[in-house]
Order: structure tokens, then sequence, then C-alpha cells
């Protein structure tokens, strides 16, 4: 990209908490990437408390 002269960038982003992790949590982050049209992209985020299975937060990013 920096050969083209190209950059990314993050046109809008939502994201919902449902729970702060404490400093020992353990998470677990599940990430996947979807194609919208020619150059845009979304990435979804997944933010899952370890120990009880329970989402902590979900995340969208439309690039």
């Amino acid at each position: 990209m920096r050969k083209l002269h190209l950059i990314w960038v993050t046109a809008c982003m939502h994201i919902e908490v449902y729970k702060y992790p404490a400093w020992s949590d353990v998470i677990e982050i599940e990430i996947w990437f979807q194609g919208e049209g020619k150059i845009g992209t979304r990435r979804d985020w997944i933010l899952n408390d370890f120990a009880t299975g329970q989402v902590i937060r979900r995340a969208t990013w439309w690039i």
C-alpha cells in the first residue's frame, strides 16, 4: 500500500460494552472480516470472559 500511496481509514465504529474485565481476568477475542464492496471491509470483534464464556464486549468497524 505504501508503494501505491494508499492508507486505511476507519469510517465508522460501533462498540457495545456489557462489562469491564478486572485486571486478572483472562479474555478471549474472536475477530472476523467481511468484504464490503471493492475497497471496503468490515471487521467484527467479540470479547468473552474466558472463565464464564460471557460476552463482555462487541465491536464492528467499517473501513
